[in-house]
């Protein structure tokens, strides 16, 4: 895998190492919104003393000025199963970029969840990043070795979604997922969707394995890797949802 690679799944994958420490982070709330509860509730905005709109305000253009409340228009398109998980937040100003995770493991399975969203201050500069995840990240079908090395198909168009969407399949080996003697590594599955409405981008990650089997000592955890269209199919149906408090 190309070092460009490399840094782009880092990205991908920080979400694990964030859940694994998610439950012990403090309760500052200087950097964005709090950590969604873990039943998936909304985030407790009260706490930072302002909340994002319920709808993206404009300006003449039709350009976002800042972004609406993601938490709220996607949670209704998870499944119970996956925003029952270890959720957390990783944000550093919610009127611009919002990102949040949730990480689900049974006895027999596990799923992984990322949404970013962020807005930037012009359609050609949304244009210019949803053209760098697509030319950086789609197309390296393995071998991947290494620990969350990632395995990707190339990327295909997504219609009806915004102004302009891709995905492609994904499979990442020995993804870490929590800490000391509890760290366990798992080989999943799944998809990555990308997509443009104006000048706000939105990128989602949907991963996991059913019927896993415990694994020698220092192997990884393995399953079935979810199936890349029922994946797909999810995240469109999230992003949806969020573009719809932007119009």
């Amino acid at each position: 895998m190309s070092s460009k690679l490399r840094l782009g799944y880092a990205l991908l994958s920080a979400l694990v190492v964030s859940a694994a420490s998610c439950s012990a982070q403090s309760d500052d709330t200087s950097h964005g919104p709090p950590t969604p509860s873990p039943s998936g509730g909304a985030p407790d905005w009260a706490l930072i003393g302002a909340s994002p709109p319920p709808r993206a305000p404009t300006d003449k253009e039709g350009l976002a000025t800042e972004l609406p409340d993601v938490f709220n228009l996607a949670i209704g398109s998870i499944p119970a199963d996956i925003k029952s998980g270890q959720p957390g937040r990783d944000v550093t100003d919610f009127r611009n970029n919002q990102s949040y995770y949730w990480v689900s493991v049974g006895a027999k399975n596990i799923r992984i969840l990322r949404i970013s969203v962020r807005r930037e201050k012009s359609i050609a500069a949304a244009k210019s990043w949803i053209l760098g995840q697509r030319k950086g990240l789609s197309g390296n079908p393995g071998p991947a070795s290494g620990e969350g090395a990632a395995e990707t198909g190339r990327a295909e168009n997504l219609t009806g979604l915004g102004d302009e969407a891709f995905t492609f399949w994904m499979k990442q080996n020995d993804l870490p997922q929590g800490t000391g003697s509890a760290r366990s590594k798992y080989n999943v599955g799944g998809a990555f969707i990308c997509a443009r409405q104006k000048n706000v981008w939105i990128s989602i990650t949907l991963e996991g394995a059913d019927g896993l089997q415990g694994a020698a000592s220092g192997r990884s955890i393995s399953g079935t890797p979810l199936p890349f269209a029922p994946s797909r199919d999810q995240e469109v149906s999230i992003a949806r949802s969020i573009f719809s408090g932007m119009r």
